[in-house]
């Protein structure tokens, strides 16, 4: 909403400044914020659509507006097809860009769960404690560069997704994280089929396109080893 309203009334936006003049993202007022009532609506129109689906676990973001999208979205800690309450665990990997703008950096483990415990369902309080926000601060007055993200994001998928015993997975992030997921760091099928020198068609499917608020999509995600993909390549 800030960024919207910014935009419309003078235009483009510095996004790597430090003056809140230039930069309203980096001033304390838009610290960690909540959702607007259009993004709670939003997220309350995906729960017939959240409801068919089965997840074994939910993999969610420690900030407030991804949680709040997590609790809205999935029924206030539905159960899974064994009756058994839904395990929630709160990743900081999987948060949005680290650095500079106020609005990615999270709140301390104890206000979280003073918000936490006034807003969110009773489920919520099973997740993993998280640390203070030194993920965000390491980077000081600048962002975090996108080859870093990229790497956060391959990392949080091959050393913790993979590893779960879980198989169907829930994951509420963030747009610009989960679009980076999809368009450089998750090889699709169809990457190795598309002709040189024309446009690919996936660049406008539905899995490469920018998230909006409260978002569902579906995948099958496989692993495979470096020495086997090769080794497919090379055939």
């Amino acid at each position: 909403v800030v960024y919207e309203k910014w935009v419309k009334e003078k235009g483009t936006l510095d996004w790597d400044s430090t003056d809140p003049n230039k930069n309203p993202l980096v001033s304390d007022d838009v610290f960690d914020p909540s959702l607007t009532n259009l993004g709670k609506k939003q997220c309350l129109k995906r729960y017939n659509e959240a409801s068919m689906l089965n997840p074994e676990i939910i993999v969610v973001s420690p900030l407030s507006r991804a949680i709040q999208s997590a609790e809205l979205t999935w029924a206030n800690g539905k159960k899974s097809k064994n009756s058994v309450k839904i395990p929630w665990v709160a990743r900081e990997d999987c948060r949005e860009d680290f650095g500079l703008l106020m609005c990615n950096k999270r709140r301390k483990v104890s206000d979280l769960d003073i918000f936490i415990r006034q807003s969110i369902s009773p489920i919520v309080k099973t997740m993993t404690k998280v640390t203070y926000d030194k993920m965000f601060s390491r980077f000081q007055d600048c962002r975090e560069a996108e080859v870093e993200k990229m790497d956060r994001i391959y990392n949080f998928l091959t050393e913790f997704i993979r590893n779960l015993p879980q198989k169907e997975i829930a994951i509420v992030g963030h747009s610009s994280w989960l679009f980076n997921m999809c368009n450089v760091v998750i090889n699709f099928d169809d990457d190795d089929n598309q002709e040189e020198g024309k446009e690919s068609s996936l660049l406008r499917s539905p899995l490469r396109t920018w998230f909006s608020t409260g978002e569902i999509r579906s995948m099958k995600v496989t692993f495979t080893e470096r020495e086997q993909q090769k080794e497919e390549i090379d055939k």
